[in-house]
């Protein structure tokens, strides 16, 4: 048993599993059959003959909220010794040793469909025993909650593709499995010595239950999202409703004018940092007319982000709600599940906070630049994220007392990172620039890839704690539908090249089923185009395999590693590579250091780098065999690379 899995079985989890199982399962859902669906969602129309929605209607809506099995969930720990365990961070390293490589998978498929007895399928024998020879420690499975479009299988395909994969009930979709069978699941990973992740529910939801409730002004669901009445005398000024639940985003003259009245602010934190523009977006959308449990018709104003359909948790709230509903999806997937990474989506909530100041702040970087982005953190008051970062700080404590590892796992500014970093989140995630990945690899120009990883060199010993290789969001949703990524960015099966980086770099590495090449064990929905045969990543490795560099990169302890230099065309030392050539020193636990040269050009390159450290002797990182003629001396390597070609070398001091 490992030192990871020692650490979970001192959690005393087991006061809670029985108490959990049984509750989740006497609050399995009943969901209402397609001829249902329209009569129930359309229960407080005005064609009702009720004069309020039915209270039959309230009461399956309640069983089947979020708020309730939080109640439930939290009870089982409320008054305990779990509460006084440890929740302090510095724990990192400990998961970067045990699992540095972790494949992230969907359990839904290109269609964004739950695959259908996932569960089982993974609990094969051979499907982690396959796992584990990739190099492979750590199994993601990403998109597991019951999906929320499920409440609105009558809407237009767009919304229900928009809404497909956000999460509105702490429990698993049935589809995948049952309870049983992730439980199942979950022991069979750990038997094999392999860790498990996920995701916690995210601070943008999908529209469920508790939103419903909520916007019926049912008694004791009024604090969980970001949402305020609009009044009856100033409905003329919102968009026309095409439906009660329809979201309807508000356009400028109908924002100006509710800040005029004070009901929305005319300004938030978010609004001043000098990077807004790289935050999801988000906004104030308007619900059509709600016939309340009250019996009185209503119209919502609510924050959502990025899609109306995806309504934004109010975290400071005097309810608490937000609070509670996220605290009890960390006790049942951290504590009850026994899940070592969890995943935390809490961009929504960064300077989700009025604020009296006129506009930007004045600091914006004239390019990202090292130096400009120093001078950004250097003044930047890291109040402005609240309560964002309160938010991810809390998550984070709660998820170490119980034994589980914090990600941060949305792609944020890369001038967040060291504020991210400063409190207890364990991990954070920070993705290769696309804008630097598309000069590389369409004008062979390396020179904002570099800028980027001298960037990281401020970080020192924090770089093991970022994370590289989640796939985008919705990125298994066919190509029609999917959500476009941001500018340049290629599939990662078509660059080799950034794969290599996400290998030679220190921290968590993140890989998907299309780059693993061979996935025999996963179910024909969610397996790469093809896999007869090595995918085109793994392909152009090189002679050695991607599961051999990914071996070596957990027995090196490469993701504990710091980066000491970058080389690359008009920065850097002087003894510099030729234009598209770009390498990358990393220095190991034991002192050696792990160059990866990559040459992004259509033709050879021979190269020389002046090296940080002196060096003895080369060995290729995948077989650690002997390496002979690289040296010129111990203090200078010459290397020739093939157009597109990537060689990983061990330095030995």
């Amino acid at each position: 048993m490992n030192l990871v899995q020692r650490l979970r079985r001192i959690i005393a989890v087991l006061l809670i599993c029985c108490a959990a199982n049984s509750l989740l399962a006497c609050a399995k859902p009943k969901f209402p059959t397609k001829g249902q669906e329209q009569a129930i969602l359309n229960a407080s129309s005005s064609k009702s003959a009720l004069p309020r929605p039915d209270p039959g209607y309230i009461q399956w809506l309640v069983n089947q909220s979020m708020l309730k099995s939080a109640g439930q969930l939290s009870a089982q720990v409320s008054g305990s010794e779990l509460l006084w365990r440890n929740n302090a961070g510095g724990r990192s390293e400990v998961l970067l040793k045990a699992a540095p490589n972790w494949l992230w998978l969907s359990a839904r498929d290109q269609f964004s469909k739950p695959v259908p007895g996932l569960f089982r399928s993974l609990m094969q024998e051979k499907s982690l025993a396959q796992l584990a020879s990739y190099g492979i420690q750590g199994l993601y499975l990403a998109a597991s909650a019951e999906d929320a479009s499920l409440w609105h299988s009558q809407n237009a395909a767009d919304n229900t593709i928009a809404n497909h994969g956000s999460a509105a009930a702490l429990r698993l979709d049935s589809a995948l499995g049952s309870e049983s069978d992730f439980q199942r699941l979950a022991q069979t990973i750990e038997e094999a010595g392999l860790q498990l992740g996920g995701s916690i529910l995210p601070a943008q939801t999908g529209m469920g239950a508790d939103f419903f409730l909520q916007a019926q002004h049912v008694f004791g669901y009024g604090g969980l999202y970001a949402m305020l009445e609009a009044p009856k005398a100033d409905w003329n000024k919102l968009p026309k409703a095409k439906g009660q639940w329809q979201g309807n985003v508000l356009d400028s003259a109908s924002l100006d004018y509710f800040y005029a009245k004070g009901l929305l602010p005319a300004r938030l934190k978010r609004d001043q940092l000098p990077f807004s523009d790289s935050l999801p977006e988000g906004g104030w959308a308007a619900s059509g007319e709600i016939q309340g449990a009250d019996g009185i018709r209503r119209r919502w104003l609510y924050r959502f982000s990025k899609y109306p359909l995806h309504p934004v948790l109010l975290w400071t709230d005097p309810s608490g709600q937000a609070r509670q509903v996220i605290s009890a999806d960390i006790i049942r997937q951290t504590g009850l599940y026994g899940q070592s990474l969890n995943g935390l989506a809490f961009s929504a909530l960064l300077g989700l906070e009025p604020s009296r100041e006129p506009g930007p702040l004045g600091m914006a970087a004239e390019g990202k630049t090292p130096k400009n982005i120093q001078k950004i953190q250097k003044h930047f008051d890291a109040d402005l994220l609240n309560p964002g970062l309160e938010a991810l700080f809390t998550a984070s404590r709660e998820i170490h007392r119980y034994g589980g590892w914090a990600m941060q796992s949305e792609i944020l500014p890369e001038e967040l990172t060291p504020f991210l970093l400063a409190g207890p989140l364990d991990f954070c995630r920070l993705e290769i620039p696309p804008e630097a990945l598309e000069a590389a690899t369409d004008r062979e120009d390396t020179r904002l890839l570099a800028l980027h990883l001298r960037s990281l060199l401020a970080l020192g010993g924090k770089q093991s704690r970022l994370v590289r290789g989640i796939p985008l969001v919705n990125s298994t949703v066919s190509d029609s539908k999917a959500e476009s990524g941001p500018p340049g960015l290629k599939a990662s099966s078509d660059l080799p090249l950034e794969l290599s980086f996400r290998i030679a770099l220190p921290g968590l590495a993140f890989f998907n089923p299309a780059e693993l090449g061979r996935v025999d064990f996963l179910p024909e929905s969610v397996k790469p185009a093809s896999t007869s045969k090595k995918s085109a990543s793994a392909e152009k490795m090189g002679d050695a395999s991607l599961g051999k560099l990914l071996e070596s990169r957990k027995n090196l302890g490469l993701a504990l590693g710091q980066i000491l230099a970058v080389w690359t065309p008009g920065l850097g030392p002087k003894a510099s590579s030729k234009p598209g050539v770009i390498a990358v020193a990393t220095q190991l636990p034991n002192g050696n250091l792990w160059l990866m040269a990559g040459n992004f050009s259509k033709r050879t390159a021979t190269f020389s780098l002046k090296l940080p450290k002196t060096t003895k002797k080369t060995l290729d990182a995948a077989t650690l065999a002997p390496i002979f003629g690289l040296l010129h001396d111990a203090a200078n390597l010459e290397m020739q690379l093939d157009a597109s070609q990537v060689r990983h070398v061990i330095l030995q001091e």
